[in-house]
C-alpha cells in the first residue's frame, strides 16, 4: 500500500516538474525546486534521470536533442 502511494507521488512530482519546465525553460534547478516544493537534489534527479533532460545553452531540453 505505501509503495503504491510513493509511486503515485513520484509520478505527480515528475509531472509537476515537467509542467514548470515547459512554462519556462530558462529556470534554474533551484527555481524549479522552489516552485514544485521539493529539494534541489530531487529536482535535479527528476530532470536528468527520469525526464532525461540536460541543460544546454541555459535551457532544459530533452536529451535526444543534444549532441553528447
Amino acid at each position: 500500500m505505501q509503495l503504491e502511494i510513493w509511486q503515485g507521488k513520484k509520478i505527480r512530482l515528475e509531472q509537476e516538474v515537467l509542467a514548470v519546465i515547459r512554462q519556462n525553460r530558462s529556470l534554474t534547478v533551484r527555481e524549479v525546486a522552489e516552485e514544485v516544493g521539493i529539494c534541489k537534489s530531487l529536482c535535479h534527479l527528476i530532470l536528468t534521470d527520469k525526464l532525461n533532460m540536460h541543460r544546454v545553452a541555459a535551457k532544459f531540453v530533452p536529451h535526444l536533442l543534444t549532441d553528447v
